[in-house]
């Protein structure tokens, strides 16, 4: 549920209670917008990330980092995944893009604590008649890793669904990739903090390089986030990077935008 490529903190965030947060979701003021990825080799379109703002009543756009730690705490948080679940399938079918275009939508770690959550996301897809293959569910490191015996019993029921699961915020270490090649991901996405600092640091080179091969040698695909210059994209291009998504492709857009959008000529 988190945003990707968002800025600072909205000023006044500090003064959000659960209260506002509750009407929120009952009123829908959460909203998604969608950033694209592309694969890497050819610019492809391959797929849509839905990110999830906040329109305040008081005209204020709010970043989620500024709301789901709230939420995280409180059972809210099972609400507000529906709702965006919801929204986001609408959108998919409404746009009409052919089945290779997929769509990424962030779990919560709370999820892993609702022994419901695979049925209903899988009967969501229904609903809208989708493809339950269409959809990558990211779940971040430290949500897989918390508690490994239940992360893993709900991320089978996933996949045994038909869903496509993407490891995001990894923190690239020996200790954490051999829980990688235990646990069902199909995907993995580099973080933006060691995309940012390619290709010219020497540590960030080495982490994409040998998180690419291995990833590769593991049969998954991988994602670079935060992709804001040319300068990265070649490095990421050159080494096998599957896909990439951050503002030198695309910024994060309304539905209607995305809809439009199509691949730009990268090569």
């Amino acid at each position: 549920l988190h945003g990707a490529a968002t800025s600072g903190a909205e000023p006044g965030t500090a003064t959000l209670c659960m209260a506002e947060l509750e009407q929120a979701i009952d009123q829908r003021e959460f909203h998604l917008v969608y950033q694209p990825k592309v694969a890497c080799a050819s610019g492809a379109l391959r797929g849509f990330e839905a990110l999830v703002r906040w329109r305040h009543p008081d005209g204020r756009v709010i970043q989620p980092g500024d709301f789901l730690p709230m939420l995280e705490q409180s059972d809210l948080i099972h609400g507000l995944t529906d709702l965006i679940v919801d929204e986001a399938l609408g959108w998919l079918r409404q746009a009409g893009f052919d089945a290779s275009v997929s769509l990424a939508i962030n779990i919560s770690a709370r999820s892993f604590d609702d022994i419901r959550f695979a049925d209903r996301i899988h009967a969501a897809c229904s609903r809208h008649d989708i493809d339950p293959k269409r959809i990558i569910l990211e779940i971040t490191e430290s949500s897989a890793m918390e508690n490994p015996t239940v992360g893993l019993a709900l991320m089978t029921r996933l996949c045994m669904k038909g869903f496509t699961l993407s490891i995001d915020d990894f923190g690239v270490g020996y200790s954490s990739m051999i829980q990688l090649a235990r646990l069902p991901f199909s995907e993995l996405k580099i973080d933006r903090t060691f995309v940012a600092k390619l290709p010219q640091d020497f540590e960030a080179r080495t982490i994409v390089e040998s998180s690419i091969k291995l990833c590769h040698s593991l049969g998954m695909t991988v994602t670079a986030e935060g992709v804001e210059t040319l300068d990265a994209f070649r490095f990421l291009q050159a080494n096998g990077c599957d896909l990439v998504q951050g503002y030198f492709i695309a910024r994060p857009m309304d539905g209607t935008a995305a809809m439009s959008w199509r691949a730009l000529a990268l090569l």
